[in-house]
């Protein structure tokens, strides 16, 4: 991300706009640099150029940029023209991978799912997980490179100043994987995007998460095996006839087993999964609703919907508030 404009606000804005071809991209970054980044088009969008974006770690220009998206570097690691954008940097190119700022972006996503969903407590919709320590960044960087090591043991804290829930997250890096393609496959999409009735101006795809090469644990941390303890579900029998439709394969990829059973004058599915498979199950309950050409919910089926979202997040919060999950005062 560049921060400064470098006085580039003096740009004929009637000028003749040029595409970038990558003419400039690895020339060394100082303010003011000519020619002035107004003069092309957004690498990245079809907007205006406003800024020459250059890697920070290496002080090499990658492309011209426009206001927007010169403030979203967070976000371009979850699309391909992004990665492609942030590899520019002939330093970056030379080491294999971008900067750790946006490797940590890459995975921040897909973490947060997991913290969210495994607060202990009742959250409310400002409670959210963040990883234990004062410095923000550092603790991301130890948590990608545990991440990386094949396992991650660390310890999350709730957000909010009012909150002082603490809990441990032990997850290992295939359970990782799994979770990043479910949600890539649900669409979900990027963090802090607004949704605009065009659509979203970036959607995540399935990007390199350029892991860092560090021996991989053979062993499990103590405590992580509240992970593997499977756990069942009720789906009403509505909405879980639409999820067993939409999803398909995907169900089976997420769960342990499937069970119809019959519940008073009605039936319900059942679902076993794992933890990291219930998180992925809370993810893809949105795909009913955006399964396309598909009729309206009825009036069941989204009380169904609330009820599976709500059972899912309860049986986390009880299956993993024990063993290597815990709260505490103490921060």
């Amino acid at each position: 991300m560049t921060t400064s404009p470098g006085g580039q606000d003096g740009a004929d804005i009637g000028d003749e706009l040029q595409g970038h071809l990558g003419q400039h991209s690895g020339s060394r970054y100082r303010p003011g640099y000519r020619p002035l980044a107004r003069g092309y088009w957004c690498d990245l969008c079809p907007d205006q150029a406003a800024f020459w974006d250059h890697c920070h770690d290496h002080g090499l220009i990658r492309g011209p940029l426009c206001r927007s998206c010169n403030g979203s570097e967070f976000l371009w690691v979850h699309t391909n023209r992004g990665v492609q954008h942030l590899m520019r940097c002939p330093g970056c190119q030379e080491a294999g991978h971008p900067r750790m700022r946006n490797r940590i972006a890459r995975i921040g996503p897909t973490l947060r799912l997991v913290m969210d969903l495994s607060h202990p407590g009742e959250t409310k919709i400002y409670c959210h997980g963040g990883w234990e320590g004062e410095d923000i960044e550092e603790s991301w960087t130890d948590v990608f490179r545990d991440l990386s090591g094949g396992y991650l043991n660390s310890y999350a804290v709730c957000s909010d100043k009012d909150c002082d829930a603490r809990w441990r997250l032990s997850i290992s890096r295939a359970d990782f994987e799994l979770l990043d393609t479910v949600r890539l496959a649900a669409g979900l999409h990027l963090p802090g995007q607004p949704m605009p009735r065009e659509g979203p101006r970036w959607v995540a795809e399935n990007t390199p998460v350029f892991w860092m090469d560090v021996p991989q644990q053979a062993v499990p941390p103590d405590g992580g095996s509240a992970w593997h303890q499977p756990v069942t579900v009720v789906i009403p029998g509505l909405f879980g006839l639409r999820l067993e439709r939409v999803l398909g394969l995907l169900l089976e990829k997420v769960t342990l087993g499937r069970t119809w059973t019959r519940r008073g004058r009605s039936s319900a599915l059942e679902l076993t999964a794992a933890p990291i498979g219930l998180v992925a199950l809370h993810v893809l309950l949105r795909l009913p609703y955006q399964e396309a050409g598909a009729p309206v919910f009825t009036q069941g089926e989204s009380r169904g919907w609330w009820q599976a979202a709500e059972r899912i997040r309860a049986a986390l919060r009880l299956s993993l508030a024990v063993g290597s999950y815990e709260r505490s005062g103490a921060r």
